[in-house]
């Protein structure tokens, strides 16, 4: 079960499961299509807290899964969903998907976001790459926790 702040602020979910379910802080929580949530925060006996993507005090190591450029997926507050740190001249194109690696080799990675749009700008050292995260978790009910991840 899936729980959230009733007012919206906050992008913490919390889950009805803790340590006594073996979850462990920066375990990966997806959903039930497999795609990225967040990640394990905090864990007690028998309630986690998840800090999910679209958490304006976070941000989280990705790759672009087409051409592996490396960036950070971060929410800002006026633009909604980025792909950070991203140098003018590496590629990444609209319709690209985002992805978060496992720390375990054995594990596959967690899809994130799709680029929604991407701009260059000469006289600026990174992009501005607008995204959009797969996973709906406004309305998510059910998720899985899964591997350590690397952030």
């Amino acid at each position: 079960m899936v729980g959230r702040d009733p007012y919206g602020f906050s992008k913490v979910l919390s889950i009805n499961r803790g340590s006594a379910d073996g979850v462990r802080a920066g375990m990966a929580v997806i959903d039930s299509s497999g795609f990225f949530v967040g990640k394990i925060s905090e864990v007690n006996s028998n309630i986690s807290k998840i800090t999910s993507a679209a958490d304006p005090l976070s941000s989280i190591g990705a790759i672009d899964q087409e051409t592996r450029v490396q960036g950070l997926v971060k929410s800002e507050l006026n633009t909604g969903l980025i792909f950070d740190m991203v140098a003018q001249d590496n590629k990444v194109e609209t319709g690209d998907t985002i992805i978060v690696p496992p720390a375990e080799e054995s594990v596959y990675p967690y899809a994130i976001a799709k680029v929604v749009s991407v701009e260059k700008f000469p006289n600026k050292t990174f992009q501005n790459i607008k995204i959009s995260l797969l996973a709906d978790v406004k309305n998510i009910e059910k998720v899985f926790y899964c591997s350590e991840i690397i952030f």
